[in-house]
C-alpha cells in the first residue's frame, strides 16, 4: 500500500503493481467495544533503537509529561528492545501485546498514538545509492492505523503525503508534524 515501494517492485521487473488498503475484521471491535478508556494516551508496538528513533523520542515525550502532569495518564504495550528503554518510559510499559488482546490494550485508551519507523533496505538496489535507504519516504499505511481506528480508538498520528487518502484528518483523525 505504499507507493514509493510500488515503484520499486515496477523498477525491480515486477510486471505489474497494484495498491492494497489493510482490512479490519468487524469482530475484533465487536469484542473490544465495552472495554472503557483508562487512560489519556496508549500505544501498541516496538521499541527499536534501528528502526524506531523517532518514535521512541516522541514515547519519551509521553512518557516525560504523563510524569509531570496531573491526571494525564498513558500506557506502552512494547516489545523489541525493551532492554534499552529509557526510565521514564519503562516506567509505563506494560510489556508486548499480540492479537486481541492488543486491541483490548489499545481500547484502554482515550488516544492512540502512531508514529512510524523508517522502511529500510541494507543493501542497495541501483549502483551508487546508499543503503539504510527509508523505502516509505513519505508514505504510510502500518497496520496500527487501522488497528486504533477500527478498535473505535482516537488515533493521533504522523502527516504523510497519502494520509488523505485513507483517512479525512481533523474529521476522523488527527495528524501531527513534530
Amino acid at each position: 500500500s505504499l507507493s514509493p515501494i510500488r515503484q520499486w517492485a515496477l523498477k525491480l521487473g515486477a510486471r505489474a503493481s497494484e495498491n492494497f488498503w489493510p482490512g479490519f475484521p468487524e469482530w475484533i471491535f465487536d469484542s473490544v467495544k465495552d472495554i472503557q478508556p483508562s487512560r489519556d494516551i496508549v500505544f501498541c508496538g516496538q521499541w527499536t533503537l534501528s528502526q524506531h528513533r523517532r518514535r521512541n523520542e516522541y514515547l519519551q515525550a509521553i512518557a516525560s509529561g504523563a510524569g509531570i502532569a496531573p491526571n494525564y495518564s498513558c500506557a506502552f504495550y512494547l516489545s523489541g528492545d525493551t532492554n534499552e528503554l529509557t526510565p521514564e518510559v519503562s516506567r509505563f510499559n506494560q510489556g508486548g501485546r499480540y492479537g486481541v488482546e492488543m486491541h483490548r490494550a489499545l481500547r484502554t485508551g482515550r488516544i492512540g498514538f502512531d508514529a512510524r519507523g523508517n522502511i529500510g533496505v541494507t543493501r542497495s538496489f541501483d549502483p551508487g545509492t546508499e543503503t539504510g535507504l527509508d523505502l516509505a519516504q513519505n508514505d504510510t499505511a502500518n497496520m496500527r492505523i487501522f488497528e486504533v481506528t477500527g478498535s473505535g480508538v482516537f488515533l493521533l498520528t504522523e502527516k504523510f503525503n497519502n494520509t488523505s487518502q485513507i483517512f479525512e484528518p481533523g474529521v476522523e483523525i488527527e495528524t501531527f508534524s513534530d
